[in-house]
């Protein structure tokens, strides 16, 4: 269905996305987890987000820029915390929530280093201390 919905202020694929239940990242609520199911907090889905862990459904153009934004889906997230949960990594990335200095990090390729380092003992560099322990010194 394309077109540009000017009264919603985004494409016309954007709005019929909204109507089957995808969200963009920050309509990401406590609520809108809890009703689908989703056990884990608002702040560690948007970290796995930024992590490249959790990957939009769809994208569609907004705003009047036509911007891209991704569109996140229940069943996307739930998927992807399940296989976490079984290869074992899920609570490696919920350690790793807990500290601050990698819960601010907005660059996931320092993030996936991080988990690397956390499962092997080394990053890809051969770094055994983390990356804000580094930057410091």
């Amino acid at each position: 269905m394309a077109g540009y919905n000017w009264h919603a202020g985004k494409s016309n694929n954007a709005v019929a996305a909204e109507a089957e239940g995808l969200v963009v990242k920050s309509k990401l609520t406590a609520s809108w987890l809890k009703a689908h199911g989703i056990e884990e907090t608002v702040g560690f889905i948007k970290f796995l987000i930024q992590a490249g862990k959790i990957c939009p459904t769809e994208w569609h153009h907004t705003s009047k820029f036509f911007n891209r934004t991704d569109y996140y889906s229940a069943e996307e997230i739930i998927e992807t915390l399940e296989l976490m949960e079984t290869s074992g990594h899920l609570q490696t990335w919920r350690d790793m929530f807990k500290v601050p200095e990698i819960r601010r990090e907005t660059n996931y390729l320092l993030l996936g280093n991080e988990f690397l380092r956390r499962l092997n003992g080394k990053d890809m560099f051969g770094h055994t201390e983390p990356f804000y322990q580094r930057s410091q010194a």
